[in-house]
């Protein structure tokens, strides 16, 4: 918040890498605008021209400054982590997204530490950081940015901070694109299993794992898992009902006449 503003409780946005860093921000912005899903936003986000998303831009910051929230915090572990201390010398296999080529490998001199070095290290700590948050602020939350795909729940850090904030009593908001996509992948959401999550570095998953404990603890810690994510009262618990199936069609049918509207708007008087 800028000097004077009154500061609100910070929000800590847990989403997967491998997710377009659009759909990130349309989560977080989202969540600032008190929705519980994206897409929409995303719309605005990516339009073609940079007249259109410019003009787009500027409605979502007077809805954010009408709600009180646009200078509301977000712990992102992208900015909040230094990279540089890290892993920006290893891009993991990442591709840009627009060109299709790997990321660069950076070359610059900033020591790194990683889990041999825990206590330096800044990638180990995010169950920490979530405790000290939650214990300076009684009032911070965890916005759960789902991607497109739910590629989220393959990742052995985002289910980690999943239940990290489940078990610290942290209020949750879950993020998702549609209801269309929730139920594209529902049947995995209700299997899911942390020995079959991912990490850009097997050290990584290593630890997660090491964490929990050996095969029964992990059991244990995945029956926990999906009663959080799927179970009565569970993070996906209120999509599950009949009447958000149901309007899922209106939702539809809005963002098509949305559409409309603004290719009307543009189109040159006769």
């Amino acid at each position: 918040p800028r000097s004077g503003e009154a500061c609100s409780a910070p929000r800590m946005a847990t989403h997967n890498w491998n997710n377009l860093f659009a759909h990130l921000v349309a989560a977080v912005v989202a969540d600032g605008l008190g929705r519980r899903r994206w897409d929409a936003v995303g719309e605005m986000l990516c339009m073609h021209s940079w007249k259109e998303r410019a003009k787009e831009v500027q409605i979502l910051r007077e809805e954010l400054e009408a709600r009180g929230t646009l200078h509301q915090s977000y712990w992102i572990c992208c900015f909040c982590v230094n990279q540089h201390a890290s892993i920006c010398h290893d891009p993991a296999g990442f591709r840009d997204t627009v060109t299709g080529e790997f990321y660069p490998c950076c070359t610059c001199s900033q020591p790194k530490f990683q889990n041999d070095r825990p206590l330096q290290c800044e990638m180990n700590k995010f169950d920490d950081m979530m405790e000290y948050l939650h214990r300076q602020s009684p009032d911070f939350l965890q916005v759960v940015a789902v991607d497109r795909h739910f590629g989220l729940f393959t990742r052995a850090w985002c289910i980690a901070e999943l239940v990290a904030g489940y078990q610290s009593d942290l209020k949750q908001h879950i993020m998702i694109e549609s209801v269309a996509a929730l139920r594209d992948h529902i049947d995995h959401l209700s299997s899911l299993r942390v020995q079959d999550c991912d990490a850009s570095r097997e050290e990584d998953r290593r630890q997660i794992l090491g964490k929990i404990g050996g095969p029964e603890d992990q059991d244990r810690f995945n029956t926990q898992l999906r009663k959080l994510v799927t179970g009565e009262g569970g993070l996906m618990d209120s999509w599950l009902d009949g009447e958000h199936w149901h309007r899922e069609a209106g939702h539809v049918v809005a963002r098509a006449m949305r559409r409309v509207s603004r290719g009307r708007a543009a189109q040159p008087a006769a």
